[in-house]
């Protein structure tokens, strides 16, 4: 191991915090509760968000829950172990943490709170996370691989400045960023506007458009099974609407359905190429095209099948993705808990048909502007990972000690380990 810089101390996470597991009063849902005396359910969906603090909650549970679970308390940091392990957040509110967290009690004020996070999110710390997790599918962190972890602590005064000099490199990237996903966005409104263009005939429109409804010009419109067959271990894939997204058919995450299943099921909506997939329930409007080496598969109800007749297959699927479709499936769309659109409305779809010659230059024309859209969002990718690496970079100088110039009259952090180890000492006499 390298030289440890003047005042900082090895040690292990174990030494100098106070690691305990979450737990889940079982089961949850006798738990939960709307009550105001009801008290803060952490789950990892209440970090979407946030990248350091979690202010607050969606679900609460009930007192007699505690007894079952860990609270924790504002300025508390607590990590998660399991799933998206490693990742730690300051508590900014107070709770009970489940099995897929730890938190770490800071009794020995060793570490300042931001400091803890900042080493805890240093691609030094997670790399010995990874080494030690377990699991083969699902990854876990215990509590005794996380205690025998060793870390490398600066005197106090040293923490506040490289977490000063952290947060002030970190606002200008993040300012960076800000201005990257600003650009993104506008790429994005970019391709709106090209859509809303193209079937506004304002791109290419010479002849007589054809105002008609989409069952018109489709051979089908069918949605998935009502009623799914049962799971299979193995077998063929049956595709819900969360396999639609960006235009692609995402083979991840799905139903596996048996051969004589997949047989019943094919037989009443074969699924052909050039025949298009729509999302009609939860995300709405989702489209992608089934091309010529397509894995076989079938749906469930959440999507519908189009097949298309007299129209161009990549112009129908256009003009799903357009703010014209869009439009009309928000205004069209039903349900409270989950919403969705009925076959019979989306039959009905209004749209405006050219010649399949006048379809296809249109297909053209939007990719061509699509092509160069693309090229500047990738530009834009490639900064804003160079901008999360360079975070990465600055959190392991941080922790090598080279980040802030040192002040040798500082008092050292083994002075106090020391006082850790003898106060622990006279604990267990």
């Amino acid at each position: 191991m390298a030289k440890l810089p003047q005042g900082w101390v090895e040690c292990q996470i174990g030494e100098v915090f106070n690691i305990e597991r979450g737990g889940s009063p079982r089961p949850i849902k006798e738990y939960l509760t709307t009550s105001l005396e009801g008290i803060n359910w952490i789950k990892i969906g209440d970090t979407k968000n946030t990248s350091k603090y979690i202010f607050e909650t969606k679900e609460k549970i009930k007192p007699e829950g505690l007894k079952h679970s860990r609270f924790v308390n504002i300025g508390d940091l607590i990590l998660s172990n399991s799933m998206s392990f490693g990742r730690p957040y300051i508590m900014k509110t107070t709770g009970c943490i489940h099995d897929g967290w730890v938190v770490f009690r800071n009794p020995y004020k060793i570490a300042i709170e931001d400091f803890l996070y900042y080493l805890l999110s240093s691609p030094n710390i997670y790399s010995k996370f990874s080494i030690v997790a377990t699991g083969s599918t699902v990854k876990n962190l215990n509590i005794d691989r996380i205690k025998g972890i060793s870390i490398i602590i600066p005197p106090l005064k040293e923490q506040r400045r490289i977490v000063e000099k952290i947060e002030s490199e970190f606002a200008k990237i993040d300012e960076g960023l800000e201005h990257l996903e600003q650009a993104k966005e506008k790429i994005k409104q970019y391709r709106q506007s090209v859509l809303k263009s193209a079937f506004e005939g304002k791109i290419y429109k010479t002849s007589h458009w054809q105002e008609t409804i989409l069952k018109e010009v489709s051979n089908k419109i069918s949605d998935g099974s009502h009623n799914p067959p049962p799971k299979q271990q193995v077998g063929i894939p049956m595709l819900s609407g969360q396999n639609i997204k960006n235009g692609q058919i995402i083979f991840d995450d799905f139903r596996l359905i048996s051969e004589k299943d997949f047989d019943k099921e094919y037989r009443r909506t074969p699924i052909e190429e050039n025949d298009i997939l729509l999302t009609i329930v939860g995300t709405i409007g989702e489209s992608a095209v089934v091309s010529k080496n397509t894995q076989k598969f079938v749906l469930q109800r959440s999507v519908a099948l189009i097949k298309p007749n007299n129209i161009n297959s990549q112009f129908l699927k256009y003009y799903f993705d357009s703010p014209i479709s869009k439009y009309y499936f928000k205004t069209q769309e039903r349900g409270t808990a989950q919403k969705g659109i009925y076959l019979n409305t989306l039959k009905h779809l209004p749209l405006l048909l050219p010649t399949m010659i006048e379809q296809k230059w249109i297909v053209k024309e939007i990719e061509k502007r699509f092509a160069v859209a693309d090229e500047v969002e990738k530009v834009v990718d490639d900064n804003i990972e160079k901008a999360k690496q360079l975070k990465q970079s600055i959190l392991k100088k941080a922790f090598e000690g080279r980040l802030v110039p040192q002040d040798l009259t500082d008092e050292p952090a083994s002075i106090l380990l020391e006082k850790i180890k003898k106060e622990k000492h006279n604990d267990r006499k």
